[in-house]
Order: structure tokens, then C-alpha cells, then sequence
């Protein structure tokens, strides 16, 4: 996740989660996301508990993505650490859900206010994530698909499975792309209620 206008969104979309309800992230890798998440929920005065799942394990891509970024890791290394101490600052109410999603995972926290997805671009890792999340979602959701355009990028059908499930469920409703200036990411924005942005 990059890009101040990103950063920008996903902050405002944390601050409009009610109290009582939980942010739940899907691939929170670094912990750069959650950090927007966690600045979201205090400006809206309240903290919403934060569940963060991940494998919590760099490949080599992944290390060689981080390092040229300025995080120095290596190839099977846990960066759980780094992420604790990174979101510690925030002294925010965090749960850390430790391994692949696609093999399965367990949600048992309070209704979930806003869904960040930056893991589920296939199955059976999309279908884990609609089973196991979507019927903790509060009426008034929000949902933050990280990858919901990246098929425009990879032309591979597979990639198109968070387009086909939003397009089947209409009650999912569109609020806006995510852009970084002028370009156009993959991101985008869904409400389960009329919103006005």
C-alpha cells in the first residue's frame, strides 16, 4: 500500500466506523495499512479493535519488495515483530491472526464495521474470506478491496473473483476508486448502505 491519497482514504473509511464495531485487514503484511486503519479509528474519537490476518512470512519476492523499500528482510522471515513494533506507538487494541487464510481462519470479534482486503485475489482464498468473514459484517459494511481491479493489469479471468461476487450482490454498493494522483490503482471502495462521500 502506497500513496498519500491511499493512505487518505483508508484513513477516512476507519474514521466512520462506529463504536462497538472491529476493522478487520487480510494481508496486512507490514503493518502500513493498519497504521492508517489505527490513525482512522482516533480521529473518529473511539478505537475500534483491529484484527490484522496474515501468513506473517516473506518469500523471497516479498523480502526483496521490502528491502528496496527501505525494510530490510529476508527470504522465510517472520516480520510479525517488526509490525507489533511499528503499530505499538498507536497503543491501539490490536489481535494478530497468524498464518494463510486460504487454509482457513476463525473470526469471533464484535460486528465488523470496515473489511480491508489486500490478500483474496484468487480462490480458495476469496472464498475463505467471504465464508469466514462476511457474516460478521454490520448493515451498514464497509469494504475495501485492495485488488479488485487487478485483473485490468494481469488479464488473467482468475483475477476477476471479487468483481463477479460484488456484481452478484448488488446491495454491495459502489463509493469510489482509488487513485495515487493520477493513476488508477486497484482499489476500490464498497458500501452495504447509501453513502454520500
Amino acid at each position: 500500500m502506497s500513496g498519500n491519497h491511499v493512505k487518505a482514504c483508508l484513513r477516512k473509511v476507519a474514521s466512520r466506523v462506529p463504536p462497538g464495531q472491529s476493522i478487520v485487514e487480510v494481508g496486512s503484511w507490514l503493518g502500513g495499512t493498519a497504521a492508517q486503519l489505527c490513525l482512522g479509528t482516533k480521529d473518529s474519537g473511539h478505537h475500534a479493535e483491529l484484527h490484522l490476518y496474515d501468513a506473517f512470512q516473506a518469500n523471497l519476492a516479498d523480502a526483496l519488495k521490502a528491502t528496496r523499500q527501505g525494510t530490510p528482510l529476508i527470504d522465510k522471515m517472520d516480520p510479525l515483530p517488526l509490525v507489533k513494533r511499528t503499530l505499538a506507538p498507536f497503543k491501539h487494541h490490536i489481535v494478530y491472526h497468524k498464518g494463510n487464510t486460504k487454509n482457513g481462519c476463525r473470526y469471533d470479534g464484535p460486528l465488523i464495521g470496515l473489511y480491508v482486503d489486500d490478500a483474496s485475489k484468487t480462490d480458495p482464498a476469496w472464498t475463505v474470506a467471504v465464508e469466514t468473514f462476511f457474516p460478521h459484517f454490520a448493515e451498514d459494511v464497509w469494504v475495501v478491496l485492495m485488488d479488485y481491479y487487478w485483473y485490468e493489469k494481469t488479464g488473467n479471468p482468475k483475477h476477476r473473483i471479487q468483481q463477479i461476487f460484488i456484481d452478484a450482490h448488488p446491495e454491495f454498493g459502489f463509493v469510489e476508486r482509488i487513485y495515487h494522483g493520477k493513476r488508477k490503482t486497484s482499489s476500490a471502495i464498497f458500501r452495504r448502505a447509501a453513502c454520500v462521500c
